[in-house]
């Protein structure tokens, strides 16, 4: 009997060695054990320290386990970079402009150029005065003599005054007044520009004597020094008679020759007795 139950390990033993390696210590502790409980201390430790050596020899390596062990996930040690992605694989294709197109116009009808207007005054039955400007408050440049026709190149804001050259001084303009029964018009003044110019200066006579005057052709009475303001008028230019209304004469003692900004003082009556303003 004893011999029996030693000889049947020890069958087991070589059937045992045909089973592929233990994977681990645990597990050739645990077969050792269960294949031999009728071995020694010793001979189950000399044992267990072959079965270590034959598990780390090659052998049956087709029954190990060959599945990878699972990676630790975790944070790339490379840094990783961004790389810019080119502007033109994303962006649309820019589109051609488009040519312009010209719509043509119908083109215009051709107007007729107008013609210069064209308005003439002429002097009748006799003279008349070319003035700086239009009013009789402007000093007269010149004459427009009876017979002669001038032709306008403007006219005031009232049509009352033309705008004509001086015969006597080419490139120079007077004005004529078309109120007077001594003056023609041929066209249309209406259709003339509009010439505007600086007021006159004004001009006066004043009485400075103790007598009243007269003054001619406008037939203005002059009161006497003592009646202030009635003793001063104002006149256009030009050229007046001074009678003395108390001296009994009725002949003009005095002319005076009225200019633009001119004042002019009676200083003397018609008996010779001068005298001055205050």
């Amino acid at each position: 009997m004893p011999n029996s139950s030693k000889a049947a390990p020890a069958t087991a033993q070589k059937t045992k060695t045909t089973v592929c390696k233990p994977q681990n210590e645990s597990q050739a502790a645990a077969w050792l054990f269960h294949f031999y409980p009728c071995m020694n201390i010793e001979a189950r430790f000399l044992l267990l320290i072959l079965l270590l050596a034959a598990w780390t020899l090659p052998g049956c390596a087709a029954t190990a386990d060959t599945t990878p062990l699972p990676q630790p996930t975790g944070l790339s040690r490379d840094i990783p970079t961004w790389t810019p992605r080119p502007a033109d694989l994303t962006a649309a294709p820019p589109t051609p402009p488009r040519p312009a197109t010209v719509t043509p116009s119908p083109s215009a009808a051709p107007t007729a150029t107008p013609s210069p207007v064209q308005v003439t005054v002429q002097a009748i039955g006799g003279n008349l005065h070319l003035r700086r400007g239009p009013s009789v408050d402007y000093n007269s440049i010149g004459v427009l003599r009876a017979g002669q026709t001038l032709t306008a190149t403007g006219r005031d804001a009232v049509s009352r005054w033309l705008q004509v050259p001086l015969p006597a001084a080419p490139g120079k303009w007077g004005w004529v007044s078309i109120l007077t029964s001594y003056s023609r018009v041929n066209g249309e003044v209406e259709d003339l520009p509009i010439v505007t110019i600086s007021p006159a200066l004004p001009a006066f006579i004043r009485n400075c004597t103790k007598h009243r005057m007269l003054v001619l052709p406008s037939e203005v009475e002059l009161l006497d020094k003592y009646e202030e303001p009635y003793n001063e008028e104002r006149f256009p230019p030009g050229e007046y008679q001074v009678y003395d209304l108390e001296a009994g004469d009725e002949q003009a003692y005095q002319t005076i020759i009225l200019w633009e900004g001119k004042r002019v003082d009676i200083q003397e009556d018609g008996l010779g007795e001068k005298s001055k303003c205050e």
